[in-house]
């Protein structure tokens, strides 16, 4: 699949617009394929929330709860609207601002007036029209999706976000070689090759053992591409921690919560169909990695607050 190359392209080209719609089409299809829009309780007994957002989220869902009262939430990324699900059911929120690209036809018709559910491109937060600030900006797995995630967060910080306000991140963080690396090859190892092996794909075997993994074992950059990426969208994973560390350190906002975790990306994204008992021990290994600082984690929540504007 072509996919976006940040150094080479505008986001007011013409081969820009061409994978927008690629993009809209692959979350698409996984929001389809992943669960009915319709059944968020079945959601949360699948594998993928289990894995990937349950603890997550409620540790997102808690600081929501004690911002306040009648609190109005923008979320940035909304795809077919389990988060924005979530955020309904906190009794003290008023109202959700619901965005995305690839928005779902289901999330316009579902929720009460409490919901805008807004059709828009977060690489262009300037040309989506908004009425308001908001006590709380939440996104979850989107920014690596973006262009410059560091212009998008900033605007929100500058333009959408109240003072005393939350944003709310929570995005992959691979800082290290050796963990790009590491990712990579148990990506490669646990995913790729034994679909080779089950299909019989002689000609992939023979790419994978003596290209693919030895290449991705030595180069950080061609570890990277399927680290990050898994080739699964034109614009998956195309940024990166660096582009989010400006903004962690800027003056006017702190840094009340940070945690990093999932360390064996390269694991949790094999283990679906493997047994309880694997499971749980490949999490506990992770948190081991990550509690004795041996691996940075592959993705990391980071809580902002806006401080006041001096008087």
């Amino acid at each position: 699949m072509e996919r976006f190359d940040k150094k080479m392209m505008s986001v007011y080209s013409g081969k820009y617009n061409d994978l927008i719609k690629k993009e809209i089409e692959v979350w698409s299809d996984y929001s389809k394929n992943e669960h009915p829009v319709s059944s968020f309780a079945e959601l949360k007994n699948t594998t993928p929330y289990q894995t990937y957002r349950k603890g997550t989220i409620e540790t997102e869902l808690e600081f929501i709860r004690n911002i306040g009262n009648n609190i109005d939430v923008l979320e940035l990324g909304s795809a077919d609207g389990w988060l924005t699900n979530e955020i309904l059911n906190l009794e003290n929120v008023g109202t959700v601002t619901s965005i995305d690209v690839s928005l779902h036809d289901n999330l316009r018709q579902k929720y009460n007036n409490k919901t805008l559910a807004l059709q828009g491109d977060l690489n262009k937060m300037d040309k989506i029209n908004f009425d308001k600030k908001y006590d709380c900006i939440i996104t979850h797995g989107t920014l690596h999706h973006l262009v410059d995630p560091k212009k998008t967060t900033e605007y929100c910080i500058d333009n959408l976000l109240k003072d005393g306000g939350l944003f709310l991140i929570n995005d992959t963080w691979i800082l290290q070689s050796l963990q790009l690396k590491t990712n990579a090859f148990l990506y490669l190892f646990l995913n790729r090759l034994p679909h080779a092996v089950l299909d019989l794909n002689i000609i992939q075997i023979f790419k994978l053992l003596f290209f693919i993994i030895p290449k991705t074992i030595i180069n950080k950059k061609f570890a990277e591409s399927f680290a990050h990426s898994h080739e699964t969208s034109p614009f998956e994973s195309i940024s990166s921690a660096d582009d989010y560390r400006a903004v962690y350190e800027r003056s006017d906002v702190e840094v009340i919560y940070f945690r990093n975790l999932a360390s064996l990306a390269g694991f949790q994204n094999s283990w679906s169909s493997s047994p309880k008992i694997v499971k749980l021990l490949i999490q506990k290994l992770d948190d081991f990695l990550i509690n004795k600082k041996i691996i940075t984690g592959d993705i990391h929540i980071c809580i902002l607050k806006k401080r006041p504007a001096c008087l």
